[in-house]
């Protein structure tokens, strides 16, 4: 199944735990998320890969996720 890309740049450390909790919620739907390890000023890259039927905002409707 192909999935399509997204990515958000996060600094607040609540988005990320947020991120962090519902990653079972997108296993569910065969997609996956990878969270970078923060940056020295402790932005933390997210990519996000979902398959067609779903959208960030079904999962994450406050973090802003952009199609790569």
């Amino acid at each position: 199944m192909k999935l399509i890309q997204y990515q958000a740049l996060i600094a607040s450390p609540q988005n990320v735990a947020n991120v962090r909790a519902r990653v079972h919620h997108v296993e569910r739907v065969g997609g996956r998320i990878a969270i970078a390890p923060p940056t020295r000023v402790g932005m933390v890259l997210v990519v996000l890969e979902l398959p067609p039927d779903y959208t960030p905002e079904q999962f994450f409707p406050d973090i802003p996720f952009y199609l790569v």
